[in-house]
């Protein structure tokens, strides 16, 4: 199944989408791509139990912000294998822009990499409490009014590598718990660089990104 090109926007006729614009439950083999999802209530993708490729769209509010729900995309698995990669997305404006929750199944994985975020309440979240495969790697996140990247149960098997993260208000990454070591990755300018059980690897440096924005 791909579901490619389309606009998908709650706020036409000043009406509001809830519930999502894509929800999986329990599909595989599924590609979302180059939509563009605005002013949705709930989740722009939700995939649930499921095996999504997420990639080349767009995630925003238009600049009134008031649908403060809004995050990008969803994905959750609870006792079904679920194989999930977010790319080359772009999330703008959003309360979270991806929130990824893998439970009771340690043989799944999400990879996360090359999407940029902006302006959003909290960038990423992972809140998965076993040792799953988790990769962030290539991802632009700049001025998120809370934190960059955030971990609920941080573990040292998370590859979190080669990230700009820059300009949050609290932390740029973070661990509620456990411990991680992020290495490669530019992480500058935030509240708190890192905060919790996070501390930068060798390779880490903390220098100004001199983003070039557009006029």
């Amino acid at each position: 199944v791909i579901i490619r090109n389309n606009r998908i926007d709650g706020s036409i006729n000043g009406a509001f989408l809830f519930n999502g614009g894509v929800y999986s439950w329990r599909g595989s083999d599924i590609t979302v791509e180059g939509n563009e999802f605005i002013d949705i209530y709930d989740k722009g993708v939700r995939s649930l139990n499921s095996s999504l490729v997420i990639r080349g769209n767009l995630f925003r509010t238009n600049p009134s912000g008031r649908l403060s729900e809004f995050c990008g995309v969803t994905v959750a698995s609870h006792e079904d294998l679920a194989e999930n990669v977010i790319k080359d997305n772009r999330f703008e404006g959003l309360r979270r822009a991806v929130d990824v929750s893998l439970l009771y199944n340690e043989n799944s994985s999400c990879t996360v990499e090359n999407n940029l975020v902006s302006n959003c309440v909290l960038g990423m979240l992972f809140s998965s409490t076993l040792q799953e495969n988790i990769s962030v790697r290539g991802n632009t996140i700049a001025d998120c009014g809370s934190t960059g990247i955030r971990f609920q149960q941080a573990t040292p098997s998370y590859v979190v590598e080669n990230n700009i993260v820059a300009g949050c208000g609290n932390y740029g990454i973070s661990a509620t718990s456990g411990s991680l070591r992020p290495d490669y990755n530019n992480v500058w300018g935030n509240g708190e660089d890192y905060h919790g059980g996070v501390e930068p690897g060798p390779g880490s440096i903390s220098m100004n990104p001199l983003f070039v924005r557009g006029p």
